[in-house]
């Protein structure tokens, strides 16, 4: 292996772009070491596929397949492993939640040689507000915690997620000073509803300078009854909805060589020292 199996890992850089975060992993084995080994093997493979799909467009994806890469290639791409929390090993079985690093230069290359583009351009954080109506104590809590654990913090629109006592209903003054709290431009109000076994997201944007903005409702059914079945429905329905978010703004950031193109910026500013940061920073 060439990751690095290190201690629990810090607070994150503002810059992860090429990191993987909660990366969840569940093994069993022979015994707990080849578990373990096994775990981190699956954790390098998901948090290059996690970058992959962070960093290339949904339409390339589509024309050339999700990315994918194993073996030495794989391994060389892999600077380290983190742990975020570990579960108690047992005998045959290990669990945790990892942290995958993998080295800027060569994923880039790697992507550029299969055909795809590669986008980093990262934008001011977004606030999202997981609510819920209709639904069970459990899958109101599991939709939050699905939220909290999901790793988008590192996407090139960085997710904060509100607190819990955060207001569920979509009005921007209700949550404007919790936005400014995590430098969020914009907030994401992602409801989630269910009938029968079909779980759905009702999605609404809204920002200090735009009228709410439906994204639409998003569906997944859930395969069982059981707490694994749920949380996998629910880790559908949030990847679907941050894909919406992530794919637009790819899509806006990628422009042709020599095209000239008009950029709008919107920046939360308390004073005018703030605001001459800002200006400078541009």
């Amino acid at each position: 292996l060439c990751a690095v199996f290190a201690q629990p890992a810090r607070a994150q850089a503002p810059d992860q772009v090429f990191v993987a975060g909660s990366v969840t992993v569940d093994v069993t084995a022979g015994s707990g070491a080849a578990a373990r080994e096994q775990a981190i093997e699956q954790a390098e493979a998901l948090g290059f596929q996690r970058v992959a799909r962070r960093v290339t467009l949904a339409s390339e994806r589509a024309r050339l397949g999700e990315p994918q890469a194993s073996g030495v290639a794989l391994q060389r791409m892999v600077l380290r492993v983190d742990v975020e929390d570990e579960g108690n090993p047992t005998a045959t079985r290990y669990r945790a939640r990892l942290s995958v690093r993998m080295n800027p230069d060569m994923v880039r290359n790697y992507l550029r040689t299969a055909g795809y583009s590669v986008v980093e351009n990262r934008t001011a954080p977004l606030l999202v507000i997981p609510g819920s109506s209709g639904v069970s104590a459990q899958a109101a809590t599991l939709w939050r915690e699905t939220w909290e654990q999901s790793g988008y913090a590192g996407d090139l629109v960085p997710i904060a997620v509100a607190p819990a006592t955060a207001p569920t209903s979509p009005e921007w003054s209700r949550v404007d000073d919790i936005a400014r709290a995590a430098s969020a431009s914009a907030a994401l109000f992602a409801n989630l509803s269910v009938s029968g076994q079909t779980y759905r997201v009702t999605v609404v944007e809204t920002g200090p300078n735009m009228a709410n903005r439906s994204r639409g409702t998003l569906e997944a059914r859930a395969t069982g009854t059981s707490e694994a079945a749920l949380r996998s429905v629910l880790a559908n329905l949030a990847q679907q909805t941050n894909d919406l978010v992530q794919e637009e703004w790819k899509a806006s950031a990628v422009v042709g060589a020599g095209e000239p193109v008009r950029v709008t910026i919107s920046a939360l500013y308390a004073n005018r020292d703030e605001w001459n940061r800002i200006k400078q920073g541009l």
